[in-house]
């Protein structure tokens, strides 16, 4: 028979230790916010870290959200006007025109870019725009102007047309909704050249329909 089994002694209970002071439960609503500082110094600790892991933050998802407009500005008759950069193909300057008979006036011929010949028209000229020389200028400035006359390559209704621009002021990138509708009072031909006006820093830009002005055919 087997002997009866003792049993076993009950553990002798220890004192348990006071948690330490990181470990400790919060008594109270203060012990659980964290100092505005200390969070500031985590975070810009751990921004890169954070920028790998999420790269699409809300402020780029926003932007993406927008629709937006980049527009290729130009000076005419001292005034600014522009055409949407993707109907730009190229910025070149002036060169050789050969003159075609029994164009419209404000073709000034037809030019040769890489092999390809494309007609070529006086842009101020198309739209009805006075001419900015002045009798005042010196020969200085004339020789400037001359310099900052440029030709736009344009993507138009049935291929590239050069337009002749007197200087290219730059790029700018706005929101589509900044774009706003040309003023009612202008004539059919002003509503079918100008898409719309965009005002900026004090700096009114008229935004042409490149479809209507590299139309030759309509005159």
């Amino acid at each position: 028979m087997a002997p009866e089994e003792k049993p076993a002694e009950k553990a002798q209970e220890k004192p348990v230790p006071p948690p330490a002071e990181d470990e400790r439960v919060p008594e109270t609503v203060e012990e659980c916010v964290t100092p505005v500082e200390e969070v500031s110094e985590n975070v810009i600790a751990a921004g890169d870290e954070v920028q790998a892991e999420m790269p699409d933050s809300d402020e780029d998802a926003s932007e993406e959200a927008v629709a937006m407009v980049e527009l290729l500005t130009f000076g005419l008759s001292n005034e600014e006007y522009a055409f949407r950069v993707p109907a730009v193909e190229e910025v070149i300057r002036p060169q050789l025109i050969a003159s075609v008979p029994t164009m419209p006036g404000y073709v000034l011929g037809i030019t040769s870019l890489r092999g390809k010949i494309i007609p070529v028209i006086d842009l101020k000229t198309r739209l009805n725009l006075q001419g900015n020389s002045s009798a005042a200028d010196s020969p200085e400035a004339e020789n400037k102007k001359e310099q900052e006359k440029k030709i736009l390559i344009i993507d138009g209704p049935k291929g590239f047309i050069g337009a002749t621009i007197d200087k290219v002021i730059g790029v700018v990138r706005l929101p589509l909704s900044e774009i706003l509708p040309p003023p009612g009072h202008l004539d059919e031909n002003g509503l079918k050249y100008i898409e719309g006006i965009v005002v900026l820093k004090k700096r009114f830009i008229s935004i042409i329909h490149s479809d209507a002005a590299m139309d030759i055919e309509t005159g």
